[in-house]
């Protein structure tokens, strides 16, 4: 096995390099809106990724490798010849992250998560044949592939119907009722990516062993902390703001009221 030594070494550089891939091609994915409207400049989106996104993989990247080492094919009917499987992997790392580039370099927006199954899927039926395929474990994929977006359509529909119909067409102070819903805001955030931390969190930290009670106080307590924190510091900025953005634009105000 000496003389596959250099697989997990040159590994360990291509899965940068696809990393670097999906990071210049997914990062959008998080950022587009935020950039886009203007609340954080694209450096800061950039500064903010490498950060955050890297404690994603720490701290919740285990079940995303576990499934894709486990779920996609069977890794039992390699046990003959484990090389094969090693330089499958290798394989499919090496062509997804050329496959990002390229794509990111063409201006298309594709996934990553797609583009490595597709690769471990073609490994696999290349090497074993298609019964090295667990089927059941890449329909589950597929399925989250059609039900997340679904999911995240309903509560962003939910969330934004909330928001405009309560507090921005309302005829006085919206922006000052947006505001006060702010730390509303952050308690759902912090509570929802909390508790996926928590609960299904790194294995090294042993937050997979968390009781989900447990995992539910502990979230609430960190949104309520950075909903406190929030209500303490940023509101006040935030009042701010909209008052040095209202003593700029005066005049802008004078002739809504005017035409009222």
């Amino acid at each position: 096995m000496s003389e596959y030594a250099w697989i997990p070494v040159a590994g360990f550089i291509v899965t940068f390099y696809c990393a670097w891939g999906g990071g210049a091609n997914d990062c959008a994915n998080s950022f587009s809106s935020t950039v886009g409207s203007g609340a954080i400049t694209l450096r800061g989106a950039v500064m903010i990724a490498a950060v955050f996104e890297m404690a994603g993989v720490l701290l919740m990247g285990s079940h995303v490798a576990s499934t894709v080492r486990k779920n996609i094919i069977d890794i039992d009917m390699f046990l003959d010849d484990p090389a094969d499987l090693m330089f499958g992997m290798f394989c499919a790392i090496l062509s997804a992250g050329i496959w990002l580039m390229v794509s990111t370099y063409l201006k298309w927006a594709v996934s990553t998560t797609h583009t490595i199954i597709g690769s471990i899927l073609g490994f696999g039926i290349a090497a074993q044949g298609w019964d090295a395929v667990k089927w059941s474990g890449v329909g589950k994929i597929v399925a989250s592939w059609v039900l997340s977006p679904g999911i995240s359509g309903i509560l962003s529909a939910i969330f934004f119907l909330i928001i405009r119909n309560c507090i921005l067409r309302k005829k006085e102070g919206a922006a000052e009722r947006l505001i006060k819903f702010y730390p509303t805001l952050i308690v759902v955030s912090m509570v929802i990516y909390s508790l996926f931390i928590v609960y299904k969190g790194s294995p090294q930290l042993k937050l997979n062993k968390t009781p989900i009670l447990l995992a539910v106080g502990i979230s609430v307590g960190i949104g309520l902390f950075c909903a406190l924190l929030s209500q303490l510091f940023y509101v006040p900025y935030l009042r701010k703001r909209l008052k040095r953005f209202r003593a700029t634009h005066q005049d802008m105000y004078k002739v809504k009221d005017d035409a009222e």
